[in-house]
């Protein structure tokens, strides 16, 4: 997986994310999700992925001195030094629970962006018109009677068996405009993940200029930046 690659699973759909690390990310039944956004300022972390949609469970294994993982989502971020939670995102809001460990999550927009510690045992929730979220003992029993089958346990890894079998993916069809459009309309960090193709273009002609602009993926990054920096000056 690249920076700003875009999962989408089908309705019977279970998928591993799983890094050098030992953490894994599983995702469930039509979902989508977003991997590696583009760098941001605020606290260092793994990521951030963002779940668009769907179900994402997180496992992240003790490690010492390492990063937490972080998903973003348009409410919340989760963020995990070492443990487990599932996360569900829909239309009216997102919520986690927390199965081992500790979690920290961070209410995307609030007035003074709210650092809440969320144990084990214990389950958070922000709804779309709720400026901070909450957090509750137990799960919620909505969040139990949806949550998919195949992500009530905690699955072994399959990074090691299969590190060796890389696989070209399929290009997904073309999406239209205003599906497009959809996805401009959330974080900035999303955003700048669907620039338009000047981007692009722009890479390539740097590129044969002699300038390193890093891969050429449409993203106005940091390597694209510098480059465009050098050739003005």
């Amino acid at each position: 997986l690249r920076q700003c690659d875009i999962i989408r699973t089908g309705p019977k759909a279970l998928v591993h994310v799983e890094f050098d690390d030992g953490a894994m990310i599983v995702l469930g039944p039509d979902t989508r999700f977003v991997f590696g956004l583009p760098a941001a300022g605020g606290e260092a972390s793994v990521g951030p992925q963002f779940l668009v949609s769907g179900w994402a469970k997180l496992v992240v294994p003790k490690r010492d001195g390492a990063l937490p993982h972080r998903i973003r989502t348009v409410h919340f971020d989760l963020l995990i030094d070492a443990g487990v939670a599932v996360v569900h995102h829909g239309d009216d809001g997102g919520q986690f629970f927390v199965e081992r460990g500790a979690a920290v999550a961070l209410a995307s927009g609030a007035r003074a962006r709210a650092r809440v510690s969320v144990a084990a045992g214990q389950s958070y929730a922000r709804g779309t018109d709720q400026e901070d979220g909450a957090v509750t003992t137990g799960v919620d029993h909505a969040l139990a009677k949806d949550l998919p089958r195949p992500l009530r346990d905690t699955l072994p890894s399959k990074l090691a068996r299969l590190k060796a079998r890389d696989v070209e993916p399929e290009p997904s069809p073309d999406n239209g405009r205003a599906e497009i459009d959809a996805w401009r309309r959330t974080v900035p960090e999303l955003r700048s993940c669907l620039q338009d193709d000047s981007v692009r273009k722009s890479q390539e002609a740097l590129l044969r200029g002699g300038f390193n602009v890093g891969p050429i993926d449409g993203i106005l990054g940091p390597h694209t930046q510098a480059a465009l920096r050098d050739f003005q000056h």
